[in-house]
């Protein structure tokens, strides 16, 4: 008896474990959306602490202030996949490394009471790092220029 027990509840991990897999799992077309209009689809979920990475890489950031342009992908298991940084102002303010270790974009995401079907989103933001502290972030909407000569006129 126990062996039967002790093996069905190895298989039982062993097959829970494989849903954990890391590959991106999609439900269908990947929607492309804005930073705001993502969190009408998935909201992240934070961890309660930071890193002392993360505290380091956010010191980097605020230092000196800049304007990061990313996009990354949701999937449909709520994952972070694919992060990548488009460009900065000024250029090379942060690596894609250092702005995922700042914590910055969340790792994992819950499907938002409307996201049943946990759409898969490509997800486009832009975040505005005023020196000294504080994150703005841009409406949509907002043309990256407009946002690059909003941080200039306000936060320079």
């Amino acid at each position: 008896m126990k062996r039967t027990v002790g093996g069905a509840l190895l298989g039982l991990v062993i097959g829970l474990s494989g849903c954990q897999s890391s590959e991106p799992v999609y439900s269908g077309e990947i929607r492309p959306v804005g930073y705001m209009e993502s969190a009408q689809l998935w909201q992240a979920k934070r961890s309660e602490r930071l890193s002392a990475k993360a505290k380091r890489a956010r010191q980097d950031l605020m230092a000196s202030g800049g304007v990061m342009f990313f996009r990354y992908d949701i999937d449909s298991n709520g994952r972070l996949q694919n992060l990548q940084i488009i460009r900065s102002v000024p250029e090379g303010l942060i690596s894609a490394e250092q702005f995922q270790a700042a914590q910055l974009v969340a790792e994992r995401y819950q499907p938002t009471s409307g996201n049943e079907a946990r759409v898969p989103v490509h997800v486009r933001g832009r975040q505005v790092h005023v020196a000294g502290g504080g994150v703005w972030l841009p409406p949509d909407e907002w043309s990256d220029e407009a946002v690059i000569a909003h941080w200039r006129s306000e936060f320079q």
